[in-house]
């Protein structure tokens, strides 16, 4: 090889080490920019302490009654036969009542029993509330309340309802309100896996970080109404 090879070959393999220089300083920037704006969008949606205590599909246990309240006469033969846990195929979902107190409201929510069969129904109802805020999607999971479930049977046509308790005025929060209106409510029934679901009424919710705001959701009592359980 003599002196002008050499020089033509070291000249192009500066510019293809340019190259690869370039292209890399390129990637890095792109790598650069998108992270900077995962870290933007990732701030940038609200904070909002989201309870996880509600789990849709995890199984609430029955009640546990004294033998006194289980035993029969002995002389009585037991012949019935004990329903089952209502399954979602069996249930239409709707909005009772709506009370509102102050700063916050108490809506029932309330599923009716459409099947020709008697099911049962016992305990918390998973639920969450879906919407968009500010272009990003928020799922909220209501808190159960510390309420011990009871057997609700429902025979066909018969109702049971659990209450829904939320925030409904910016005075709910000391400081710092955030509105949230859902599109729709997603209901589990008790020890089912399968969901309800509803388009939301409309009424907007105002949450905070604040202990003892958040939503919750308690466990489902007889009927279409009564009175909010403590």
């Amino acid at each position: 090889m003599n002196e002008l090879e050499y020089h033509a070959k070291e000249v192009l393999t500066h510019h293809r080490t340019q190259q690869v220089a370039t292209v890399f300083k390129i990637l890095t920037m792109v790598l650069t920019m998108a992270l900077l704006v995962a870290i933007y969008l990732y701030f940038s949606k609200p904070q909002i302490k989201i309870l996880s205590q509600t789990q849709p599909s995890a199984p609430i246990h029955a009640p546990v009654f004294s033998q006194d309240q289980i035993s029969k006469p002995k002389h009585t033969p037991n012949t019935s036969v004990t329903p089952s846990a209502c399954t979602p195929s069996q249930l239409s979902l709707l909005f009772g009542s709506e009370f509102v107190n102050g700063s916050t409201t108490r809506l029932e929510i309330v599923l009716t029993n459409t099947s020709t069969s008697s099911c049962n129904v016992i305990g918390h109802p998973g639920l969450q509330l879906t919407g968009a805020v500010n272009g990003s999607e928020l799922d909220l999971d209501p808190q159960w309340t510390k309420t011990q479930p009871q057997i609700v049977s429902l025979s066909t046509g018969m109702s049971t309802h659990a209450w829904l308790s939320f925030p409904s005025s910016p005075s709910s929060c000391a400081s710092h309100p955030f509105s949230f209106l859902p599109e729709r409510l997603y209901l589990i029934p008790p020890n089912e896996s399968s969901q309800l679901s509803i388009h939301w009424l409309g009424q907007p919710l105002y949450l905070c970080n604040a202990s003892g705001f958040q939503p919750t959701i308690g466990i489902f009592l007889p009927g279409s109404s009564g009175t909010y359980p403590n």
